[in-house]
């Protein structure tokens, strides 16, 4: 009797340990090698103060052998517009990069090759709120055809994968609810994945306390 109650008590203190977003996402994805990060940096190439208009290019680190398009993005008072190539991307309302938070990836998952960009709304930069946008493309003959776009709170490229190993790309968002946070994972139509969710309390630099746990097949030591 006494064992299982001390058995109990390591249970439940373990269980409410804050955890790293990385520590959640480890328990969720096993999908290993999925991303490629393409090492460079979005620049400011030229601004106008007066009309509102902000250009930033994708730069590729020199050391760096891997072959990219040309990728701008264009941020003005009214919208933003992200330039592959030849080939014009104009963003939802909501989308307001800041272009020196954005990353891009190359993902390579059955036989299928995407590339997503990811980066930090505007209104994160510096605060306390952390809104990650992400725009993800297919490649068709040789060019990149914008599928789907979403955002998350506290996100990065982790939250890309097949969680329900059907052989098709997913993404799992985190979604303010009051004063906590549902972790839910949906296809790249939106579509709900029904997996359950998992309920979290933010704690600061990105740990979270696991309120409930309602994740199918999916447990935490």
């Amino acid at each position: 009797m006494y064992r299982i109650i001390i058995l109990l008590l390591i249970s439940l203190k373990t269980f409410s340990q804050d955890k790293n977003l990385d520590d959640i996402y480890s328990n969720i994805n096993n999908k290993e090698n999925l991303f490629e990060e393409i090492y460079g940096k979005f620049y400011y190439t030229s601004s106008n103060r007066e009309k509102g208009i902000y250009k930033s290019e994708f730069i590729l680190e020199s050391e760096t052998k891997q072959d990219m398009e040309r990728i701008y993005y264009v941020a003005t008072n009214l919208f933003d517009t992200l330039f592959i190539n030849k080939n014009i991307f104009l963003l939802k309302d909501y989308f307001k990069y800041y272009p020196l938070s954005m990353k891009i990836y190359f993902i390579q998952y059955n036989e299928k090759h995407f590339k997503c960009i990811t980066g930090k709304a505007q209104s994160a930069c510096g605060s306390g709120l952390e809104r990650t946008f992400y725009m993800l493309f297919k490649k068709k003959n040789n060019d990149y055809i914008l599928i789907n776009s979403f955002e998350s709170r506290f996100g990065n490229i982790k939250n890309i994968g097949d969680f329900n190993d059907d052989g098709k790309l997913d993404y799992m968002k985190i979604i303010r609810k009051g004063k906590y946070y549902n972790l839910d994972f949906r296809d790249l139509k939106g579509n709900s994945l029904n997996m359950g969710n998992m309920i979290l309390e933010y704690k600061l630099n990105d740990k979270f306390k696991i309120i409930k746990n309602n994740l199918k097949d999916i447990k935490f030591n």
